[in-house]
C-alpha cells in the first residue's frame, strides 16, 4: 500500500483499500484521506454516508474534516451545538482562517452555558481575548464570573502597572491579584507597605522586602529585620558586609551569636592569609559548630600546616580532620607518618596509599591496600578476598621510600 502511494498509484491503492475498508476503521480512514487531499469531497461524502449505514461509530471525525475541507461553517456548527467539542474547534480554525475573528468569538459567547462546551468555551473564549490583549473584553468576562478571563486580566493588569485593578481585587481576597500586587510594590521600591504585608503573615511580600532591601544595599533596614530573627535578612546583611569588606560588622553579628556571620568573617580573614585570626574566630564558637565549621576550620589547619592541630581533631572522630591530615602529609611527603595512619585503619591515608603506590610503580601492592587495607605491622590484612602469591607479602615502607625518592 504504501509502495503503490509512494509511486504516485493513488487510483489502485484506493481500489485496494475500498475492497478491505467496510470491515476496517482503519483502511476506510485512509481512504477518506487520501480523497480529501485530492479533493473529490462527493466521493467522500458517499462513503462516510455508507459507513453510517453500517453504523460505523468513527465517521463523526471525517464528517468534521469534512465540512472544513468544503468550508461549510454552517454543519460544523451544528454539530459544535451538539456538544462536538472537536467540531467546535474547527469551526473557530474556519472562521480564523476567514478573518472572522468577532465572529468567532460571538458564537463562542453562545455557548458559554452550554453543558458540554462550557469549561472550554470559557477558557477558549479568554485565551483568545488575551492573546489580541482585549483587556476590556477580559474584563467584562471576568466580572461575569470567567475564572481564566480574571487571571489573563489581572495578568494583564500586572503587565501594565494598573495598581489600582490589582488593589481592587486584592481587597476582594483574591490570591493572585495579592501576589501581583505585591511585585508591583517591590518594583517601585514601597518598603514601608511591603513590611506592612510581611507583619500579616505574607511570606511573599516578606522575600520582596528582603530582595528589595539588599538591591538598594539598605544595611540599616536589614540588620533591623535580621534582629527579628529573619534567617533570609540576616543572609542578605552578611553578604552586603562581606561585599563591603566590613570585618567589624561581621564581628558584631558573630558576637550576637550568628555562626554564618563568623564563617563569613572567617573566610574575609583567610582571603588575607589572616589563617590565627580565622582560627580564633570559629574556634570561639565550638559549641555550634556544624559540620561546614568544621570543614572550614580542617581547611585552615591544613593551610597553616599545624598537623598536630589536625591529628587532635581527627582523634575525635573529625572526618573533614583527618581528610586535611592525610593532604597534609602528602604535602610535606611524610611518607612514613602516612605509612603508620593507613595501618591504624583510617580509609582515607589507605586510599593516599594506594595512589602513591601506584605512582612509585607498585600496582599490586596497591590493588591489595585498596580492597584490604593495612594491619599495624604493615602488611595486608587477611580477609575473604585475600590475593594468594607474590601480592601477600608485607609492604616494605623502606623500599617504597626510596622508590618514592629516586
Amino acid at each position: 500500500m504504501v509502495l503503490l502511494v509512494s509511486q504516485h498509484r493513488i487510483r489502485e491503492a484506493l481500489g485496494l483499500l475500498r475492497e478491505i475498508s467496510p470491515d476496517n476503521p482503519v483502511a476506510a480512514g485512509h481512504v477518506t484521506e487520501i480523497l480529501l487531499r485530492r479533493g473529490e469531497f462527493s466521493e467522500v461524502e458517499r462513503l462516510l454516508d455508507e459507513a453510517d449505514r453500517r453504523g460505523d461509530p468513527h465517521t463523526t471525525a471525517w464528517w468534521n474534516q469534512l465540512h472544513h475541507a468544503r468550508g461549510d461553517a454552517a454543519a460544523l456548527r451544528a454539530n459544535a451545538e451538539r456538544g462536538d467539542r472537536a467540531a467546535a474547534v474547527r469551526l473557530l480554525a474556519l472562521l480564523d482562517s476567514r478573518a472572522q475573528h468577532a465572529e468567532a468569538d460571538r458564537w463562542l459567547s453562545t455557548q458559554q452555558s452550554h453543558g458540554d462546551l462550557r469549561a472550554w468555551v470559557g477558557h477558549t473564549l479568554a485565551n483568545r481575548l488575551d492573546e489580541r490583549e482585549d483587556v476590556e473584553g477580559l474584563r467584562r468576562l471576568a466580572d461575569a464570573g470567567n475564572s481564566m478571563a480574571a487571571e489573563c486580566y489581572l495578568a494583564a493588569a500586572r503587565r501594565h502597572h494598573g495598581y489600582d485593578v490589582l488593589e481592587q481585587w486584592a481587597a476582594a481576597g483574591h490570591s493572585g491579584a495579592r501576589t501581583y500586587l505585591t511585585e508591583l510594590l517591590a518594583e517601585r521600591g514601597d518598603a514601608d507597605v511591603l513590611r506592612g504585608l510581611a507583619s500579616t503573615g505574607d511570606t511573599y511580600a516578606e522575600a520582596l522586602l528582603i530582595e528589595l532591601l539588599c538591591s538598594t544595599r539598605d544595611v540599616a533596614a536589614l540588620a533591623s529585620e535580621a534582629s527579628n530573627d529573619n534567617a533570609a535578612a540576616l543572609t542578605g546583611l552578611i553578604r552586603l558586609l562581606v561585599e563591603d569588606g566590613d570585618q567589624a560588622g561581621l564581628q558584631e553579628l558573630a558576637e550576637a551569636g550568628h555562626l554564618h556571620a563568623a564563617r563569613a568573617l572567617a573566610k574575609m580573614q583567610m582571603n588575607v592569609d589572616d589563617l590565627a585570626g580565622a582560627l580564633e574566630t570559629l574556634t570561639a564558637y565550638g559549641d555550634q559548630a556544624d559540620a561546614e565549621t568544621s570543614s572550614l576550620v580542617a581547611h585552615i589547619l591544613y593551610r597553616a600546616g599545624d598537623r598536630h592541630g589536625l591529628e587532635a581533631r581527627a582523634e575525635t572522630g573529625d572526618d573533614d580532620a583527618a581528610g586535611a591530615l592525610v593532604a597534609l602529609l602528602i604535602r610535606l611527603k611524610d611518607r612514613d607518618a602516612l605509612w603508620d595512619y593507613a595501618a591504624a585503619g583510617r580509609p582515607a591515608a589507605c586510599r593516599a596509599l594506594a595512589d602513591a603506590l601506584d605512582q612509585w610503580g607498585y600496582d599490586d601492592d596497591a590493588a591489595l591496600v585498596r580492597r584490604l587495607g593495612l594491619d599495624a605491622a604493615g602488611r595486608a590484612m587477611p580477609g575473604p578476598d585475600a590475593i594468594p602469591g607474590p601480592t601477600s607479602r608485607t609492604l616494605r615502607r623502606d623500599v617504597l621510600s626510596a622508590a618514592a625518592t629516586a
